[in-house]
């Protein structure tokens, strides 16, 4: 399947990606825009640009847009790895600790710490070339996922990272989180289960997570073992 990208080059083939995405945005951004001079907010947001450029990249990840004080995150695209919805967890908590060293100054008291809220969601998407104006061309995604990455972001507690089920399958073991229940999220038919990432587990490991779901084990199977090597 293609899709045209205007004059500036070929069409281009929409790629289907299971991809992990990452939203983080400014907690309190529109006041810190009614505070501060904009020369000032600029620098202050091309601090906190720079710092998920930084973090996120170093993990593996691909910032895919700037809005505003909002950041798109791609795991899995450009390059995908086994374990990118990992990477995302933990490049957002390491986020989260880097962010409240940059300060906004909005008065002659003492400057206020940035916060920020974190939604991160692992599903199917669809990877193509979109045109903007004078004939650029940009990649972006669509499918649920990314709608439902910036939700979560929008209703996650202040100072957090919070992921969906889908997720949390994905990297249970490895981390300490708390179940913040279901909630409704708006434009979706159904309830969404949320969990808060507390942090990484020193002793995690994928085959804890794994045995905690369900998952058949590998040793102790002498029975198994003796019908493999007999077929053989």
């Amino acid at each position: 399947m293609k899709i045209e990208t205007g004059n500036p080059g070929p069409s281009v083939a929409l790629e289907r990606r299971y991809l992990t995405i990452v939203f983080s945005d400014l907690v309190g951004y529109t006041q810190l825009s009614e505070q501060m001079e904009p020369e000032d907010l600029r620098d202050l947001q091309l601090a906190y640009q720079r710092e998920a450029l930084k973090t996120m990249e170093s993990y593996g990840g691909f910032v895919a847009s700037y809005s505003g004080d909002g950041i798109l995150v791609y795991f899995g695209y450009p390059t995908a790895h086994e374990n990118d919805a990992e990477r995302a967890v933990r490049a957002s908590l390491e986020l989260l600790k880097r962010v409240p060293a940059l300060e906004a100054r909005t008065g002659p008291g003492p400057a206020t710490p940035l916060a920020v809220r974190i939604g991160v969601h692992s599903g199917l998407l669809v990877i193509g070339a979109e045109l903007l104006s004078m004939g650029r061309t940009e990649f972006g995604v669509v499918g649920e996922a990314v709608n439902l990455a910036s939700r979560l972001k929008d209703e996650a507690p202040v100072n957090s990272v919070v992921v969906s089920n889908e997720t949390l399958e994905l990297v249970e073991g490895l981390f300490d989180t708390e179940s913040l229940g279901d909630w409704r999220i708006k434009g979706l038919s159904r309830n969404v289960a949320v969990h808060r990432v507390i942090g990484p587990r020193p002793a995690g490991g994928r085959a804890g997570g794994r045995m905690r779901r369900g998952a058949t084990r590998m040793i102790g199977r002498q029975q198994e073992l003796k019908q493999l090597l007999e077929v053989w």
